[in-house]
């Protein structure tokens, strides 16, 4: 397994745990958009599962504020159920990619992400 710093230039696993560990080297973004998380980091590890392209090591997934405060220790606590997840191979992509993120959140969340509308839907007289 090959770990990544955030130029893309192999480190040793005591290298990758110690800059995990580091908030500021570790975290891209992190920004609440009314009851959903948008959180980026460097994940160090390449994610890119097809051949020929450029690693990704960076992450950007969203979460409700529910999930993302929840007790994992908790009983019966799934843990956290990401709505949505990017990869970038540099820095900047994540940056950006995170802001994309943080503009789209804004322009179509709904206030509670888990109430449904099944009655509408089956409901044609509705």
């Amino acid at each position: 397994m090959d770990w990544l710093d955030k130029e893309g230039k192999p480190i040793s696993t005591e290298e990758w745990g110690r800059l995990k560990e580091d908030e500021d080297y570790h975290r891209v973004g992190l920004d609440q958009v009314g009851p959903y998380m948008v959180s980026t980091v460097w994940i160090g590890l390449d994610h890119q599962f097809m051949e020929g392209g450029p690693p990704l090591i960076f992450e950007t997934m969203v979460f409700t504020t529910t999930a993302w405060n929840a007790d994992r220790s908790e009983e019966g606590h799934e843990g956290l159920l990401d709505l949505d997840c990017v990869r970038y191979s540099t820095e900047h992509e994540a940056r950006r990619g995170h802001q994309d993120m943080v503009t789209l959140i804004k322009a179509t969340y709904v206030e509670n992400p888990y109430e449904t509308t099944s009655e509408a839907s089956t409901d044609p007289e509705k």
